[in-house]
């Protein structure tokens, strides 16, 4: 029987980055959920929970909030969450590892395979 795919959720309010984001992990064989908003992104989890989360901390207005929820929760603690955005201040990669998040990635220092490689690490590690 095949493993069972990985499932992603990419929370970006970005659609055009989000599709990039989104067409690299279905080339790594990883089921993926997009959405813009964190409110949709709650229906999404709560239909089924992702193995990992990359948010855009940067331009969600309640992206932290979204992240110390999921934390915060017994049924989605367990969900790897990854930061990726354009912000590179050490305040808001503190904020965002404050709230949970246990990766954070600067858009533009990776490009979308490196950001895969190392959502699947960050993954991995958490199973471990």
């Amino acid at each position: 029987m095949p493993a069972r795919k990985k499932q992603i959720l990419i929370l970006d309010p970005d659609a055009f980055l989000a599709g990039i984001y989104a067409r690299r992990f279905e080339s790594g064989r990883w089921g993926v959920r997009v959405a813009e908003t964190a409110a949709e992104a709650r229906k999404l989890i709560a239909k089924k929970a992702p193995d990992a989360v990359l948010v855009d901390t940067g331009t969600l207005p309640d992206a932290l909030a979204f992240i110390r929820a999921l934390e915060q929760d017994p049924a989605t603690a367990s969900i790897t969450v990854v930061a990726l955005t354009a912000l590179g201040d050490r305040q808001s990669v503190k904020a965002a590892m404050d709230a949970g998040a246990e990766g954070y990635l600067i858009k533009g220092h990776f490009v979308p395979t490196e950001v895969r490689e190392k959502v699947e690490r960050l993954v991995a590690d958490a199973r471990a």
